[in-house]
């Protein structure tokens, strides 16, 4: 039962998700869907509907016999009756009693006779956009079946007199037959949210990429730590989308800090499925907001291949942890900023065997340098992308956790999934993911740091 329950509200989150996800194509296809219709209905010529009714009488011609025998007869004989009404004699008895050009095939389409249930009563239902018209092929389709039969039974000399009678004659309608304009738009309404609907889940369908918090769970059954918006650059709105951004980042780092208040992390690895994610950028902001909590915070830059944090504070490259690694330096060079607690190692030259490097013993004598004699509380790690090398796997188990860095709406759930794999194959564990560059304006990102 919980399990039904369970999956009853995954479905309902699945649902939710899309809604917020694609809101405006609902909105969008609904509304030109509606348009369309109301276009269309309103240039439908209307059609009218008359309707003759005959008596079927087993009996006498001049009498009207109605008992349960007769009642018999009279629906053994109706179907068969109701299929002569369409044919083409009778049609072309109907065109010369009109005098109309109109083809029997197109007659054919507009008529419709049938019996009525437990009745010796045949309806006769003509549907024309000329309502005169409606009630004249009516009145005298009836006449034609009544002659029609007078005629089959003096050639096949029935010993059962059979007559039709008419009960009630057509008359001109003043109305269009069903449906109404009024329930036309109703149905055009329903179907067009419908279509919305349906066309929104479609495109949802073919999207492979992440653009949520919900995608997150729903399909990397991880946590999402946080969303970074993107931001414009030198304007007045650009300030304020980095205020909102700073906002974020205090959230990721809550989430962070107090995800295992029994034993909080104090080192974390920061990484993406491919370049270009923005993971740097993220690294280097949430060891910022970090310190801002009036905690030593040192951020490493690993990725040995496209080193990019010294960049970001002017420095140069000629040292770093490649020096370290190899042995050539007995200590790391580590680096102040312009943020009080804040400090980084560079990555040093790019060397030749950065894969074989990171598997040095040094990364733990490192770690233990960084926590007691350095006295750091702290300790990022920013890699190349897990889904480009194997870097980010190898030091994930040198943290305490591993933070993915995803770009909404670009990385590919598969490529996502198969980083994630190769990450959880040797045992790291990650505690969630962080969505960057979310949409918030049209200027494309850039790797702010948020002063």
């Amino acid at each position: 039962m919980n399990d039904g329950i369970a999956q009853e509200g995954n479905e309902l989150a699945i649902f939710l998700n899309v809604l917020r996800k694609r809101y405006w194509i609902i909105i969008l296809a609904s509304v030109l869907g509606i348009i369309t219709s109301l276009v269309f209905i309103l240039n439908i010529p209307p059609r009218y509907q008359a309707k003759a009714i005959l008596l079927i009488n087993v009996g006498r011609e001049k009498e009207v016999i109605i008992d349960p025998n007769t009642l018999t007869a009279a629906e053994r004989l109706g179907q068969s009756i109701a299929q002569l009404a369409t044919t083409t004699p009778v049609l072309e008895d109907v065109r010369s009693r009109l005098a109309i050009k109109e083809s029997t095939d197109s007659l054919r389409g507009k008529i419709k006779v049938t019996l009525k249930p437990n009745t010796q009563l045949l309806e006769i239902k003509v549907t024309d956009r000329n309502p005169q018209n409606a009630s004249q092929i009516a009145n005298a389709l009836a006449l034609s079946m009544i002659d029609q039969i007078k005629s089959l039974l003096i050639t096949l000399e029935a010993e059962t007199p059979t007559s039709l009678a008419i009960v009630e004659q057509a008359q001109v309608p003043t109305n269009p037959t069903v449906p109404t304009p009024a329930q036309q738009i109703i149905i055009a309404i329903i179907l067009s949210i419908v279509f919305a609907f349906g066309l929104a889940f479609f495109i949802d369908y073919l999207d492979s990429t992440i653009t949520n918090e919900e995608d997150v769970a729903q399909y990397l059954k991880i946590p999402c730590l946080g969303v970074i918006g993107e931001t414009k650059k030198y304007t007045r709105d650009g300030l304020r989308d980095q205020l909102l951004i700073l906002e974020e980042l205090k959230e990721i780092r809550t989430n962070i800090l107090f995800a295992q208040p029994a034993k909080p992390y104090h080192s974390l690895l920061i990484t993406s499925t491919r370049p270009g994610e923005g993971k740097t950028a993220v690294a280097v902001n949430l060891a910022k907001t970090i310190a801002d909590t009036g905690q030593k915070v040192i951020l490493i830059d690993a990725n040995l291949r496209t080193p990019a944090v010294h960049q970001l504070f002017g420095y140069d490259n000629f040292h770093g942890l490649s020096n370290y690694l190899s042995g050539e330096e007995a200590e790391p060079l580590l680096l102040d900023t312009y943020f009080p607690g804040f400090k980084i190692i560079p990555s040093g030259p790019i060397p030749e065997n950065p894969s074989e490097l990171l598997l040095a013993r040094r990364i733990d004598d490192l770690m233990h340098w960084l926590f007691e004699k350095q006295s750091a509380d702290f300790v990022l790690i920013d890699t190349p992308a897990v889904g480009m090398v194997t870097d980010a796997a190898v030091l994930s188990k040198k943290t305490q956790g591993v933070i993915l860095v995803i770009e909404t709406g670009t990385t590919r759930r598969r490529e996502i999934k198969r980083a994630l794999s190769s990450l959880q194959r040797v045992g790291a564990n990650v505690i969630g993911a962080v969505l960057n560059k979310q949409k918030m304006t049209d200027h494309s990102y850039y790797p702010v740091i948020l002063r």
